[in-house]
């Protein structure tokens, strides 16, 4: 045994040992100090939306004041209509999953289709918890003894149908009619975003279709009816 080599080792694994904990502690101390300041900015906001409101409103030109306060309020009620979709979706995958689980037999399945369905408000982030019941349930049979590849299959398959399901049918249906976009529109739409902004593109397609839906309804088509209308049309 040479020990000045095993000392070298040592100390080489004691560094690489206080790296990891040190890297852990300044994570975990990072994602406390932005809880509570993610906290505290929401609880001011809160407590103060009246007043910013009331401060950008003077900030509005007064012949434009109410047009313009029209059109954001269509865009905050078309934005809230969309986060309440994506919780309905995310309740949606979570009964699906957990009862597809249990049904198959993975362990815990209640736990982790709860966390498939929240990680399902981040587009494809469920996939997370797919893995968690795989991993599950292979260990869970090879610890008594009875492996098969039906253990890997069933709750593959239930993950994909949940997904096909969510992806086909729930999507279109509950965010087009929360953002006013219809089932033909919310699909190429989600696929523009994620080409051009991959996971945030995913995330801000539909609401930002259904502002610029707005926009384009509030601005652009009246203007068009008025040059399409012909002057007789308009004489009173």
């Amino acid at each position: 045994l040479d020990l000045h080599t095993i000392g070298q080792f040592l100390i080489r694994a004691l560094d690489f040992g206080v790296g990891v904990v040190g890297s852990a502690i300044s994570f975990t101390g990072y994602l406390v100090l932005l809880t509570v300041l993610t906290s505290f900015c929401f609880f001011f906001f809160s407590w103060k939306f009246d007043h910013i409101i009331a401060w950008f409103d003077q900030l509005i030109p007064a012949d434009n004041r109410h047009r313009v306060l029209h059109i954001i309020g269509r865009m905050d009620r078309s934005v809230s209509a969309f986060i309440r979709g994506r919780l309905i979706q995310s309740l949606v995958m979570m009964t699906l999953l957990s009862i597809g689980w249990w049904i198959t037999g993975v362990p815990y399945f209640l736990l982790l289709g709860v966390i498939s369905g929240l990680l399902n408000l981040v587009p494809y982030a469920a996939v997370v918890g797919y893995v968690a019941a795989v991993l599950l349930a292979v260990i869970d049979a090879i610890g008594e003894g009875s492996f098969s590849w039906l253990i890997v299959l069933l709750p593959s398959l239930v993950y994909f149908a949940v997904q096909l399901i969510d992806g086909w049918v729930v999507e279109p249906l509950v965010q087009g009619k929360a953002t006013d976009l219809d089932p033909l529109s919310v699909l190429p739409v989600v696929l523009i975003g994620g080409s051009l902004a991959g996971l945030l593109g995913l995330i801000l397609a539909i609401p930002a279709a259904a502002c610029i839906k707005i926009l384009v309804q509030e601005l652009i088509i009246p203007k068009l009816r008025a040059k399409a209308t012909p002057p007789e049309a308009k004489a009173p």
